[in-house]
């Protein structure tokens, strides 16, 4: 995330502009897909998933990427550059929130980033009042992708989720809604301490899901935070829980661990938990 910074700023400067010409030039199709976006390496398109509960309506952001190359997480690591969403030229409604599946760990020159390889969905949901219309979706995408260089890219989207779905995107996009981590409040992650002193690691206990060790952690701090992979440092006498340690050296000059809040991902197997705890004393 340090080497990206200027790429990121590269996106701002374009935002306005971005949004006003999807808005007046772009018209959104009643259908069940958009048109795809063709980047470089890769190419983007909104998926229908329809009406599934009242008050709910779900679609989905299909990335196709050219084999080799990958896009990243919303915390997207050492070096990766998170998407960015822009959907204020959209009639929705209600809140739009973008679901991510479980991502993988990429270790490239030593340097890590977080992310996704080959087709990949992020499910789209959108809280409306029950009864009212279908969802019109604008979305003005900036996002990144890499292998031995990282080339940034832009996409206007448009879809009219009036037109209904079909079967096979319906599918396709619940089977990455399946993928993506259960929210659960202590099932997982039972403890995130640390000292004053950043050279201490933080450490975390996680407990086992069904006797099963996590088979991968992700830990997310505030948005300049950049938190390494959790080394697995022994378990927790008479909890059953595993204890992780996570380097602190790498935080912002002034960051404290103490009293901040993480986002921690325990995924085992084909099962996944999401979790929020606030780091304590130790």
């Amino acid at each position: 995330m340090r080497a990206t910074q200027s790429l990121m700023k590269t996106y701002s400067v374009k935002y306005l502009f971005s949004a006003l010409v999807l808005c007046l030039a772009v018209p959104a199709q009643a259908q069940s897909v958009s048109g795809w976006s063709q980047g470089a390496y890769a190419r983007v398109r909104l998926i229908n998933a329809g009406n599934p509960e009242p008050g709910m309506w779900r679609a989905g952001l299909e990335i196709d990427l050219e084999d080799g190359w990958k896009t990243y997480w919303r915390s997207p690591g050492e070096t990766g550059v998170p998407p960015v969403f822009d959907w204020s030229a959209s009639q929705a409604g209600g809140d739009i929130e973008v679901r991510w599946p479980v991502p993988h760990r990429f270790l490239d020159s030593g340097l890590e980033s977080i992310g996704y390889k080959g087709d990949v969905i992020l499910p789209i949901e959108i809280h409306v009042t029950d009864g009212g219309a279908p969802p019109v979706l604008r979305l003005a995408l900036s996002y990144a992708v890499c292998a031995e260089i990282c080339v940034p890219e832009e996409a206007q989207l448009s879809l009219d989720l009036s037109g209904g779905t079909k079967p096979r995107e319906r599918l396709a996009v619940e089977d990455f809604l399946a993928q993506v981590p259960e929210r659960s409040a202590g099932a997982a992650v039972l403890s995130a301490t640390a000292t004053a002193d950043r050279s201490e690691p933080l450490a975390l206990r996680i407990a086992k899901l069904d006797g099963a060790e996590p088979e991968e952690v992700f830990v997310e701090g505030p948005q300049d935070w950049y938190l390494p992979a959790p080394v697995r440092s022994g378990d927790a006498l008479g909890t059953g829980a595993i204890v992780y340690e996570l380097p602190l050296d790498g935080l912002p000059a002034k960051a404290e661990a103490l009293g901040t809040t993480l986002t921690v991902t325990a995924v085992y197997g084909h099962k996944a938990r999401e979790e929020t705890i606030t780091v304590g004393a130790r």
